[in-house]
């Protein structure tokens, strides 16, 4: 985690381009050297009904024009509490680029399809427990990094949401899977569309079961407490598909404790299979598992 210190803050015009009250809203805000702040890695908005209001939902993407990013980094937004106001944040610590220009998406009173989602103390890959989205793979949501109930605290990868079939929850996970999400950090999360709760499901069918062996060669070195690797080569089998969901747990036979979780990205054809050491890391522990060699299930559905 970096500390960031808040300099100072000024304005910054914005465009309305929704009516209702309290229905989401959006428009775009450009980074100016007068609005930069927090050793510009920062750039503060001015917007009335987001102004002292702490509890409003909001998600931000970068402008992209011709394929042009001005800002290629990780962002969020976060709640001022001197100031009160809304801010855009490199949650990577770099500067924000003058003229970048960024789609504000927000609630200014939200509803149980908007809220704010907290990383746990313990565990990893952590879910989240909603009734809009429990039991519901075809749910459709967006989400941001914003302010953590410790300030502006932020994980430094980018993460992704996926739903998990074995959990059936949606679940959070680093995207290039180098380090387990810091507890704490949140997330902006807006549910779009999906199957309404209490719908009736069509059952899943087995597309492959598996007994899979983690190639020796090839696959990845002794994973210390802490990481998270993935797998090569990836387990292949022709008749997967991207829309597939698929379930992997791990054939633990020594009789120590079970730190390795397994989690896998559906791909045409194969299964990229990610394993995270989870053994919480302490002063002077050094011990790393190996990964190779080790068996686990594997399992597709559809």
């Amino acid at each position: 985690m970096k500390s960031l210190k808040i300099i100072s803050w000024l304005f910054v015009l914005f465009i309305p381009t929704a009516s209702a009250a309290y229905a989401q809203q959006q428009f775009t805000h450009t980074v100016t050297a007068k609005n930069k702040y927090c050793n510009s890695t920062c750039s503060i908005m001015d917007v009335p009904e987001l102004n002292d209001n702490p509890l409003a939902v909001i998600l931000v993407t970068p402008h992209v024009e011709n394929g042009r990013n001005l800002n290629p980094h990780p962002i969020g937004v976060y709640y001022v509490p001197f100031s009160k106001k809304w801010s855009i944040i490199n949650t990577d610590a770099t500067a924000i680029a003058e003229g970048a220009i960024f789609n504000i998406q927000y609630y200014p009173k939200p509803d149980s399809n908007q809220f704010v989602y907290v990383v746990p103390q313990r565990g990893t890959n952590p879910c989240i427990d909603h009734p809009g989205l429990n039991t519901n793979p075809n749910a459709r949501i967006r989400f941001s990094p914003t302010g953590s109930p410790r300030g502006a605290y932020f994980n430094t990868d980018e993460i992704k949401i996926e739903y998990d079939a074995s959990a059936l929850k949606w679940c959070l996970a680093s995207v290039n899977y180098q380090q387990l999400l810091k507890a704490d950090t949140a997330y902006n999360v807006v549910i779009t569309s999906g199957t309404p709760v209490g719908t009736t499901v069509p059952p899943l069918i087995v597309v492959a079961r598996e007994d899979w062996l983690v190639p020796q060669k090839g696959s990845v070195a002794p994973l210390s407490p802490g990481r998270c690797e993935t797998v090569t080569p990836r387990y292949e089998n022709p008749a997967i598909l991207r829309t597939d969901h698929v379930i992997i747990t791990h054939q633990e036979s020594t009789g120590n404790p079970d730190w390795l979780r397994w989690t896998g990205t559906i791909q045409d054809g194969s299964v990229l299979i990610t394993v995270c050491n989870t053994k919480e890391v302490l002063p002077l522990n050094y011990g790393a598992t190996v990964v190779g060699g080790r068996r686990v299930n594997i399992l597709v559905l559809r």
